[in-house]
């Protein structure tokens, strides 16, 4: 009889378009289910994958794995040292001193603030993780030469600047107590992104050792350490044992997520809330399952009756109501998922022919009104606060998470009318019609 349930199911889901009432609804439910998939999975994945493209960025070119800081006068001078001694500790894969400061660059009539930070030369050769982010846009990594300097995209457009241009770059050392402004001359070697605007904005990078000697006192020393295996168990336990190792020297040492705190509790709340709605979402669909399966039920009610009054268990009865339910969520889940993720990997295309739709039909709309107000485009995801390029990678075990929830609510919105259905004697039923 359970072979019979499945199969009733079966025929009220599938049969011909120009068939049964009841297909069409039920039909309805699977679509509902479909169109609710879809941005599900886009959002989530979309909102995954910025997250680890934004953290992965950060580890690699802002704080690194683990870094090292400190407030001694003499720390300048002798962060070469420390980083030689912290790449010998087991799990360390590279130690490198870096140093940042703050400066005014000008070229020509513009000018511009910069976070100058000042790196080795062979930082990019060397870090193969620091070069995977640091886009080369034009020119090379040469920091070979004391007047070399690297600028972001944003700070070269800010300052109309090119490779082979000319900036000065004006920094404050003080001089027998009194503030002093010092001007050095920069030829840009390299312009640069790391596809994410936090990272680039207003950033420029030159020798360490040239950092030194035009900011003095003022460069903010870091010895930054990049990890074999990167978990979050082992950055603490490194960092632990760097902070035993070095801490009676005025040094110590935080891991990327304590240096970065805000910005990982940001992200992961972003993720809570995009997840929340998400499920959401997947709910709001079920209300349409059950008032269809409640329908449904209504109009199966005499049919129930009679092939109650013929022997057919209850069980069979909620079987079949119940696996309605079920395969309108497996069908739904299918086609959804497999329509969401095929939006999701090709997002980026999607995005820029919805800039282009969007800027056009604007375009056009401020061109009637002959306001101009659109002239320059509309970014629907703007890249001065989102990566420049989404990462497509597909995360399987939300996939499922995902998949399993919308079947499991499809289900459930089906108990209910499951239950009406069986629960009615075939007597009253019969004598009410």
């Amino acid at each position: 009889m359970k072979t019979g349930a499945f199969f009733y199911a079966f025929r009220m889901l599938f049969v011909p378009l120009g068939g049964r009432r009841d297909s069409g609804k039920v039909r309805g439910a699977v679509f509902g289910i479909v169109l609710s998939l879809i941005p599900v999975i886009v959002v989530i994945q979309t909102a995954s994958g910025m997250i680890d493209g934004i953290i992965e960025r950060y580890l690699e070119v802002g704080s690194f794995h683990i870094v090292g800081q400190s407030y001694l006068s003499d720390f300048n001078a002798n962060a070469a040292a420390v980083a030689a001694a912290v790449s010998e500790v087991p799990g360390v894969k590279s130690a490198v001193p870096i140093g940042e400061s703050r400066g005014l660059l000008t070229a020509g009539s513009r000018r511009s603030a910069a976070a100058v930070k000042g790196v080795p030369p062979s930082l990019y050769e060397s870090d193969a993780g620091f070069a995977r982010y640091f886009e080369i846009l034009g020119g090379t990594f040469d920091l070979t030469g004391s007047a070399d300097i690297l600028l972001s995209d944003g700070l070269a457009q800010t300052l109309g600047a090119s490779v082979g241009d000319t900036v000065r770059l004006l920094s404050a050392a003080e001089a027998a107590g009194r503030p002093v402004l010092k001007a050095a001359a920069f030829t840009i070697s390299g312009i640069f992104s790391t596809g994410y605007y936090e990272l680039d904005q207003m950033t420029a990078y030159i020798n360490r050792e040239r950092l030194e000697e035009l900011f003095g006192a003022q460069v903010r020393t870091a010895v930054a350490v990049k990890l074999t295996c990167l978990t979050d168990g082992t950055a603490a336990q490194i960092s632990s044992e760097l902070n035993r190792q070095f801490g009676g020297e005025g040094i110590f040492f935080r891991t990327w997520k304590e240096k970065n705190r805000s910005l990982v509790e940001n992200l992961e709340s972003t993720f809570f809330l995009v997840s929340m709605i998400a499920v959401l979402i997947i709910f709001l669909a079920a209300v349409n399952i059950f008032s269809i399966m409640v329908a449904l039920e209504l109009e199966k009610r005499t049919a129930v009756a009679v092939l109650r009054s013929l022997g057919v268990p209850k069980q069979t009865i909620f079987t079949a109501f119940l696996s309605v339910g079920l395969l309108v969520g497996i069908c739904g889940a299918f086609i959804g998922l497999s329509l969401g993720l095929l939006a999701a990997v090709n997002l980026n295309t999607l995005m820029e022919a919805a800039d282009a739709a969007a800027s056009f039909f604007f375009g056009l709309l401020s061109g009637i009104n002959g306001d101009g107000f659109f002239r320059h485009g509309i970014e629907i995801l703007n890249k001065d606060y989102y990566l420049e390029d989404i990462p497509l990678v597909i995360r399987w075990k939300q996939v499922c998470a995902v998949a399993v929830l919308a079947v499991a609510v499809s289900g459930a919105a089906a108990l209910i009318p499951a239950v009406a259905a069986v629960s009615r004697k075939p007597s009253d039923v019969i004598k009410d019609i």
